[in-house]
Order: structure tokens, then C-alpha cells, then sequence
């Protein structure tokens, strides 16, 4: 993992950045409930690193099947 993934929660640009795809599309997964979150106000999204975490693994374990 990223040294990012040490923080408890990230932003919908690092989970992005991680996953290689764009901010609209985590915040469409948040949306769509995909991905779990928290709101912090109105405009910020904060996603559990354990969250990410579980995406990444999916992914590999999909690529190895």
C-alpha cells in the first residue's frame, strides 16, 4: 500500500489517484453507495482507508482469477 494509506480517511482525489480513476467516479460510487463514506458539511467526503484497502484487493484477486 501507499504511504497514503496510513491517514484513517482519505479524499474522494486520493482514492481516485489510488484506484487510477477520476474524482467524479468516486464521488458517483459514494453516491451510489459502492463505496462507503462519511460526509464532513456539505461538500466533504472523507472514505476509509480500510474501504480503498478492500477495493484494491478485489481488484488484484479479479485480475488473478
Amino acid at each position: 500500500m501507499r504511504s497514503n494509506m496510513t491517514n484513517k480517511y482519505m479524499t474522494t482525489k486520493e482514492v481516485a489517484n489510488e484506484l487510477e480513476v477520476s474524482a467524479a467516479t468516486v464521488v458517483r460510487w459514494v453516491r451510489s453507495g459502492i463505496i462507503p463514506a462519511k460526509r464532513f458539511g456539505r461538500r466533504i467526503i472523507k472514505i476509509p482507508c480500510i474501504e480503498v484497502e478492500k477495493l484494491l484487493s478485489q481488484n488484484q484477486e479479479t485480475l488473478l482469477n
